[in-house]
């Protein structure tokens, strides 16, 4: 990661000194030339000097401690600097560039089951109170269906080229070209989002004969589901020897939930919905590939007796906490699968711990595909109702370029790297995590009804997946027409 950081501010610093020509007309669509016999990297975009005029520009995004402070909006507004590092990052970003543009960032929170509606009807009733919106990504796509948002790629000044761009991530979610929502450096919560692996270093040295280098193994390109089972079941231990496996007395190989069907599933590089060479979404789960990998994760729930299931029925107060961390927490679990933001929730635990891509699937991967959370990763999206896009679009490009050396070192450096995450292998795992992060669209269009599928198919004691999908395709092949013709009519 600290090879992307210097990557982003060499390009920073580059835009920088070219916008600092001054007097010269400056042309979005071109770039600096390189000095001859020089490499440079892709050419940057040069955003214009603009006075908007103490504009209020107005955010949507989640509000706070409806569910967790852990997925509260933190990366739109701050107040004041107070000391916390992401706080102080958002706030001099949004300092600078509210100087530099003269224009008020309006952060406006808003109650999350709530933010399809507001869009919606904005756009029905023909307002304009929103110029950008930071929602989950489910309900971008939610949005997609009712028309209700812009192809940003219409948008003046927004260059998804750009590193400050996932450039891999938007890449999925393009559709014919079109591409609803993004994140990038703007944001954080995508990062919090995104599954991996944590394990508890004195557990594995005490298993050290059983249990090898596990980052080493990674970067040997063994870390797979195969031996993440197999060092799982070597450590998982009947504590109290009642005979029976509890998630409050017993050795775990390892914590996860159903949903972790989700994420293995796209750990092998393969979707529920593909693309074809044209860019339109075609459904993929009766492939032989989807069907092949399913088996291995189904193997996975239904054959380990290693692993503590974190599941709703549970009726502990505050379970994700107690249970699934609490455990991890109190040396009772090997390797714990979960969201990022666990590593800063669990970053006063006496004992080490560090982080690891998920496992490869298949030995023949060449790398390791790591996938968010839809439900809590958010992205930036533009109402169709917008007035001045390319007012929008200057300001979410800037935002974007000024987070890479501000929020972007205050994310990775310090609440993760320095402060949770405790050795530098692990900051080297969390590069290749974002790095190689995969989106499946028919997972963002959660209607569609493939994300609860595989969670339901993974709870058989038996794999039924091919005739459960046989049921379910035609289904399943609607929802994707509706999806397909929603992203056709838009504009």
């Amino acid at each position: 990661m600290k090879t992307r950081i210097l990557c982003l501010l060499f390009c920073v610093l580059l835009l920088t000194a070219c916008a600092d020509n001054a007097g010269q007309e400056v042309n979005p669509e071109t770039s600096p030339a390189a000095a001859e016999g020089e490499e440079t990297a892709t050419p940057e975009p040069l955003l214009p000097d603009a006075d908007f005029e103490g504009y209020e520009f107005n955010i949507m995004g989640r509000e706070k401690g409806a569910q967790s402070a852990l997925w509260d909006t933190v990366d739109v507004y701050a107040e004041a600097e107070n000391g916390d590092a992401i706080n102080d990052a958002v706030y001099r970003r949004n300092v600078k560039l509210e100087e530099k543009y003269n224009f008020e960032i309006i952060f406006t929170p808003m109650e999350v089951a709530n933010h399809v509606n507001l869009i919606n009807n904005s756009v029905l009733a023909g307002d304009n109170i929103y110029d950008t919106a930071l929602m989950h990504t489910q309900n971008c796509a939610s949005l997609v269906l009712k028309n209700a948002i812009l192809d940003l790629n219409t948008v003046e000044y927004l260059d998804f080229s750009q590193p400050w761009w996932d450039t891999q991530t938007i890449g999925d979610i393009t559709v014919t070209g079109k591409t609803f929502f993004v994140m990038g450096e703007i944001n954080i919560t995508d990062n919090d989002a995104t599954w991996c692996v944590m394990f508890n270093k004195m557990i594995r040295e005490n298993h050290s004969a059983a249990v090898p280098d596990l980052y080493q193994l990674v970067r040997d390109g063994g870390w797979t589901l195969d031996r993440l089972n197999e060092y799982a079941a070597g450590v998982a231990a009947d504590l109290d020897g009642d005979g029976k496996m509890a998630w409050d007395q017993d050795m775990w190989g390892v914590i996860h939930q159903y949903e972790t069907a989700n994420c293995l599933f796209l750990a092998s590089g393969t979707k529920t919905f593909a693309k074809d060479t044209d860019g339109n979404l075609i459904y993929n789960l009766n492939s032989d590939d989807a069907s092949g990998i399913f088996a291995v994760v189904h193997d996975f729930f239904a054959t380990n007796a290693d692993c503590a299931i974190i599941t709703d029925s549970l009726t502990v107060d505050n379970m994700w906490n107690v249970v699934s961390r609490g455990t991890f927490k109190a040396d009772r679990a090997l390797f714990y699968i979960g969201p990022v933001a666990n590593v800063r929730l669990i970053r006063d635990m006496e004992t080490s711990f560090g982080i690891l891509p998920l496992p490869k699937i298949r030995d023949t991967q060449e790398k390791h595909f790591n996938t968010m959370q839809y439900n809590n990763a958010t992205a930036y999206t533009i109402p169709v109702t917008a007035e001045n896009t390319a007012r929008t679009g200057l300001i979410l490009e800037a935002l974007a370029i000024e987070s890479v050396d501000t929020l972007t070192p205050a994310y990775y450096d310090i609440t993760l790297k320095s402060k949770a995450s405790r050795d530098e292998e692990s900051g080297e795992m969390l590069d290749i995590i974002f790095a190689n992060r995969i989106f499946d669209m028919s997972f963002a269009f959660n209607t569609v009804g493939t994300y609860s599928f595989l969670q339901t198919q993974v709870k058989s004691s038996t794999n039924n997946f091919a005739s459960a999908e046989a049921s379910n395709r035609e289904a399943f092949i609607s929802k994707l027409d509706d999806i397909m013709e929603s992203i056709d009519k838009s504009d």
